[in-house]
């Protein structure tokens, strides 16, 4: 028993002295690093010393989750090559490997790029007619696709249960029709339809709807004006179940003066009343515990009108005027108000009611209206309910001008910086001191600090231009009350960054294809691309319109570059980014020359280790049995 004891003391301090400092268990390296969607490359998947790989190990992408991969060999106790099988729909990404082994998992980020799919066509459903059903219905629908090759034997599916399919008709590849039955208990909802024909599975996501299934309730007259009197109103369907007791409501400022049955489906309403100053619009009714909206409308009286608006004229593409609307019994009190204009341009936002008959709100005027003058139109709406709302109009009342140009701004160019001086100048503008704000567009990024009126043709803003900014072409816009100047991409912003480095290193003696993605830079063929340090080739530079905002370079490691991290810089033109560390060499990968392919890193005396280990365990054993046999 002291010879066991012995031995598995000898065997843990040997394990110890053999596994050394634990090192970090990643995936380093995937070669190649990229390959389109509807490929399937070999892949060689390297791990540091610390990633043990055994007969079970199982690779995937994340967030690519339908990549497979088959015939998997190690290769090494860190290295696994594997066939990716990368489906034609699969979205082009950046992805992360994982590959699990032994119960463990190891991880490397931003490995592997699928790029897009050459000449793929997917099939998907485009179109379901009708695209609705009550439940309890059958119904004949026709079906579209697009990409798709519809035959003899396709099938159709809905979605979630309770949709029974029947008589599928094909006309044409891309057509068919269905007699549909939906059950009585069928979820209401959006369903997804899809049609298999063989192989090619086609989708439309959510093109179905179920609906519930109710009687509809109808109102005789559904409408009358503010200040009518109806001797009667009728009410049939709905939840039904009435009596002469049933409550009943038409809205605030419409009053019922009795109710009758003659059924249970039908209620007779007596001497109904609307308020001279009842809000205008349609409204909720109530029946019982039941409400119904949008059934009854109260229509602007004869009296009902828009008085006025105030300021009445604007230039063209202002984008909050602020105005005040009068009105007649407008009731702007008690409305969900929209505003609009014929032509169509004028727009509302913020309205705020200083009471019945007086409205205020910021109106935008688009940029492509025309000149002169506008109808006004106030769309009477109540609360909950924006649907065919009744209007009033006030014809003639506004007045669209042409804004001033912005014809100079000095310099015209900003980098990313504080407190920068542009000067602006705008004929006719009317800049005024204290009144004009000015803005550049868009703001993202921009901010104008202060804004000094020289005159009323010219001002000076001072800018502060921060590194979240998006470079390009910007806009400036001056506003001085009902006036507006417009330069549209007359300030040029820069802020080149270099946004993205796929794979982010590689090991001594290994070639990757470098990925190096930016905002701002006017990549081409002729862009320079820099790493620091030694030990690097770097090849020619691959430029595709198709993706202007990338370029791609082969880069080889030397077996003798120092491992680190690299900063990489890049000059397209008078315009150059650098990242700083975007790039490593990363540290050689130790052989696994000891430890039984235990992963252990080969540490010097680890094999003899094992096999002093062995034989003291051997030894221990067969003291052991001899001192068990019996004397």
């Amino acid at each position: 028993m002291r010879g066991i004891a012995l031995a598995l003391t000898l065997v843990v301090a040997g394990f110890i002295l053999a596994t050394g400092p634990v090192r970090a268990q990643v995936i380093l390296d995937v070669t190649p690093n990229h390959a389109a969607a509807g490929t399937n490359p070999r892949l060689t998947i390297t791990g540091d010393a610390g990633v043990v790989l055994g007969a079970d190990a199982m690779v995937r992408f994340s967030p690519a989750s339908g990549v497979t991969f088959n015939e998997c060999s190690i290769e090494a106790s860190n290295v696994i090559e594997c066939f990716a099988m990368i489906p034609q729909n699969t979205a082009p990404d950046v992805q992360d490997v994982f590959v699990t082994s032994g119960g463990f998992t190891y991880v490397g980020e931003d490995l592997f790029t699928i790029d897009p799919c050459q000449g793929c066509v997917f099939p998907v459903i485009t179109k379901i007619e009708p695209a609705a059903g009550d439940q309890g219905q059958s119904l004949d629908v026709s079906v579209t696709g697009q990409d798709t090759h519809f035959a003899s034997g396709s099938s159709l599916a809905f979605s979630g249960s309770g949709i029974t399919v029947s008589n599928v008709q094909v006309s044409s590849a891309t057509r068919l029709s269905a007699r549909l039955t939906i059950a009585a208990g069928a979820a209401t909802g959006k369903r997804d339809v899809t049609v298999t024909t063989g192989t090619e599975t086609a989708t439309g996501a959510g093109l179905f709807e179920v609906r519930k299934l109710t009687i509809p309730l109808t109102i005789t007259p559904d409408r009358a004006p503010q200040g009518a009197s109806l001797a009667q109103v009728s009410i049939s369907g709905g939840a039904g179940g009435y009596t002469a007791q049933t409550a009943v409501s038409l809205g605030s400022g419409v009053t019922i003066g009795s109710v009758q049955s003659p059924s249970d489906t039908q209620l007779v309403l007596s001497d109904v009343a609307v308020n001279a100053q009842a809000p205008i619009g349609w409204r909720t009714v109530t029946v019982g515990s039941a409400s119904y909206p949008h059934h009854f409308l109260v229509q602007p009286g004869p009296s009902t009108q828009l008085v006025s608006i105030t300021p009445n004229h604007a230039d063209r593409g202002h984008p909050r005027l602020a105005v005040t609307l009068a009105g007649q019994n407008a009731r702007f009190d008690a409305a969900a108000p929209a505003i609009s204009s014929s032509p169509a341009g004028l727009s509302g936002f913020y309205f705020t009611a200083a009471g019945p008959d007086t409205l205020n709100f910021n109106l935008i005027v688009s940029g492509v209206m025309p000149e002169g003058m506008t109808d006004v139109i106030y769309s009477c709406c109540l609360p909950g309910d924006n649907v065919d709302c009744p209007n009033l109009v006030l014809h003639g009342a506004f007045e669209v001008t042409a804004p001033a140009a912005v014809t100079l701004v000095e310099p015209a160019f900003l980098n990313v910086g504080a407190h920068q001086t542009l000067a602006v100048t705008a004929p006719g503008g009317g800049f005024g001191q204290g009144e004009t704000e000015a803005f550049i567009q868009p703001e993202n990024g921009v901010t104008v600090e202060q804004v000094a009126v020289t005159d009323s043709d010219h001002l000076t803003l001072t800018v502060t231009v921060d590194d979240t900014v998006s470079g390009g072409a910007h806009s400036i816009v001056a506003i001085t009350g009902t006036e507006l100047a417009v330069g549209k991409d007359v300030l040029d912003i820069s802020n080149p960054r270099i946004t993205r480095v796929a794979p982010r290193g590689a090991f001594p003696g290994r070639s990757v294809k470098l990925t190096v993605e930016g905002e701002s830079i006017p990549f081409s063929a002729a862009t320079t691309v820099q790493i620091s340090g030694d030990g690097l080739t770097l090849g020619t530079v691959e430029f595709d319109a198709g993706y202007p905002n990338r370029v791609r370079l082969d880069v080889t490691v030397a077996e003798t570059a120092t491992p680190g991290k690299r900063d990489l810089s890049v000059t397209a033109g008078a315009v150059s980014a650098s990242a700083s560390g975007a790039f490593s060499v990363y540290t050689p990968e130790t052989p696994d020359t000891g430890g039984g392919g235990c992963g252990c890193g080969g540490a010097a005396g680890a094999g003899g280790g094992s096999v002093l280990l062995s034989l003291v365990t051997l030894i221990a054993i067969r003291r052991f049995r001899g001192s068990s046999r019996p004397r």
